[in-house]
Parts: C-alpha cells; structure tokens; sequence
C-alpha cells in the first residue's frame, strides 16, 4: 500500500526527508524496497538514491551509506550524481571524526572524480585533527575510532593515492 501511494505522489516527494525519516525510525529495508520496487519511475528511483545516500552521511548512518554505495554505485557514479556524492562524503569527512574507515573507503573509491578543491579541504581537516588535539579527544580522527592503528594506516594509504 506505502508503495502504490509512493507510485502515485513520485513527483511530489522529498526523498530526503522520506529517508530522514525512515532512517530515524530504524526502517532501512523499506528504502531498499523502495529502490527495488517497481512502484517509481527510473528517473525518481535515481532521485530517491542520491537522496538517500546524501542523508545516510549527513545522519552518519554510513553502514547503509556503504551499502547502497555497493549495491547502486552505477546509479551513484552517473552523470551529475558523482558530485553530489563526493560533497556528501567530503562534508562528512570534514565535519566528524567518527566512524572514519568508511569514509576514507570511499574518498578511495571516488579518487578519480575528486578535484582540487575537494582534496584541499580533505587535508585541510587532516591538518587540523592531527595539529591541535582537543582536551578531551572529542575532534583527534584516531581517538574517536575504534581501531586507531587501522585508522591510521587507512588515512595514510590515502594520503598515499593522493601522492
């Protein structure tokens, strides 16, 4: 019934907001029945996974931001989608230190497609964590993971490809 009703208010939906939402409630399988169903347009199904993989990294929820990276990554990579992708991932970066071996996977994965710009402020960030660490730890990229050698040797074969 949620599908048909989708089906029939596609062009009206905010799928970042559906995703929020779904995410919120701990719902993402129905996102990716959504994305499977037949019940959307392709160009809307497009919408509806760019959106969610924008959200997913906004709301750190990266596990299924990874997952719909493996699963819709041609989708993802297409034409102007890429850049929106990479802006998620490099804001994300950016802007927390949590859960980072995802987020250096990926920044791997899009290497191709990064520009200047983005690079720039990727090391921008690294600069920052790595220079002045806080008190409490709360902004140090190693100290707010679990595995900080992993990390480690994670952000240094990045900066390695980037060489």
């Amino acid at each position: 019934m949620l599908l048909r009703m989708i089906s029939f208010l596609q062009s009206s939906i905010d799928f970042e907001n559906l995703a929020e939402i779904v995410i919120q409630n701990k719902q993402g399988p129905l996102l990716f029945a959504i994305f499977e169903g037949r019940a959307l347009s392709q160009k809307s199904r497009k919408k509806a996974i760019i959106a969610t993989f924008r959200v997913c990294f906004r709301m750190h929820e990266l596990s299924m931001g990874i997952k719909i990276w493996h699963e819709y990554g041609v989708v993802l990579q297409a034409g102007s989608a890429i850049e929106s992708v990479i802006q998620s991932v490099v804001d994300s970066f950016n802007g927390s230190p949590i859960l980072l071996e995802p987020k250096i996977f990926l920044l791997i994965e899009l290497f191709h497609w990064l520009r200047y710009e983005h690079i720039d402020t990727i090391l921008s960030s690294i600069e920052e964590r790595f220079g002045e660490i806080e008190e409490d730890g709360s902004n140090s990229f190693l100290l707010c993971n679990l595995n900080p050698i992993k990390t480690a040797c994670h952000m240094l074969m990045f900066l390695d490809i980037i060489q």
